[in-house]
């Protein structure tokens, strides 16, 4: 997985000679004088870099994140590879894929690569692009409602549930397995914070989080999360205490099933610590078990 540092002098020289030592006959001098076109800028925008596939690769944040479409630095780089590994890193990090300034030759490429993507060009010329990739989720005006059997649905989580949300997502216990300690980010969040985390990353296009609810009562979470913006994403279902063991989570993963084909994805996925035996037992009536290594489950089944 590559990363990005913040561009300064000192990692421009640390960056330098990675580029150096890892890709030998690569343009050093076409490196260096684009690193110091970002360095000199006088603008508050700021610029990250890193390398990858043979290429200069940089990562803009003006409000938004975005990404220059990857420099090559000799004859043998493969900027698709780059743009690869920078569609891998902006899934990890929950952050939209926008590259900009893609020539018109590269275009087919990239576009080739994934299955839904904006592109736009302010250029007269139509020599460069600005291609903006979007997930499942992006495609969404809003949050559906999956109706199931009997009296189970998913549907919006509102400013109503605010409090029994919070509840769910500060539970330690029903956590523990979750993936995701929030205190990382929030050490001391209102009941507020995990509803408007939840609008944030759907505003993003990087999930789909929706609350679980027998006969209208709030009873879990189940959300559609890590679009791989390939075809792909995982799923994942959280429950009250007071829901557990009725079959409720199985039923709520069928619907998240429906909803993922409904969607048009591809493939369905759902990583579980094989530790959590309940779990992994509900999963497997939903999904097919792909591997266990490491005190990792891994689930997929195509859709």
């Amino acid at each position: 997985m590559i990363s990005f540092k913040i561009l300064t002098k000192e990692v421009k020289e640390e960056l330098l000679d990675e580029i150096e030592l890892k890709t030998p006959g690569a343009d050093f001098h076409l490196a260096e004088m684009n690193l110091d076109i970002f360095l000199n800028r006088d603008d508050d925008i700021e610029y990250a870099v890193s390398h990858s596939h043979g290429c200069l690769l940089f990562r803009i944040f003006d409000g938004e994140y975005s990404f220059l479409f990857p420099l090559p630095l000799r004859d043998d780089s493969d900027p698709v590879g780059a743009c690869s590994d920078i569609c891998n890193y902006a899934v990890k990090e929950e952050i939209p894929l926008v590259f900009l300034d893609v020539e018109v030759e590269e275009l087919g490429r990239l576009l080739s690569m994934f299955r839904h993507a904006n592109i736009d060009s302010c250029d007269p010329d139509n020599r460069f692009y600005t291609v903006r990739v979007m997930s499942e989720a992006a495609l969404l005006d809003g949050i559906p409602t999956v109706v199931g059997e009997g009296d189970m649905e998913l549907s919006l989580i509102t400013a109503r549930d605010d409090e029994i949300y919070a509840r769910l997502c500060k539970d330690e216990d029903t956590n523990k397995y979750w993936g995701y300690d929030y205190s990382r980010d929030e050490p001391d969040p209102d009941d507020v914070y995990f509803r408007e985390t939840a609008e944030s990353e759907f505003s993003r296009g990087v999930s789909i989080c929706m609350a679980v609810r027998i006969g209208g009562v709030f009873a879990g979470e189940a959300t559609l999360y890590a679009f791989d913006l390939r075809g792909g994403c995982e799923c994942a279902i959280r429950l009250l205490p007071a829901f557990r063991h009725k079959g409720y989570a199985t039923e709520g993963l069928k619907l998240l099933r429906e909803l993922a084909e409904n969607l048009g994805l591809v493939y369905l996925c759902a990583t579980v610590y094989a530790e959590n035996v309940a779990s992994v037992r509900l999963t497997q009536k939903v999904l097919k078990e792909q591997s266990r290594h490491d005190g990792i489950v891994k689930f997929k089944l195509l859709l």
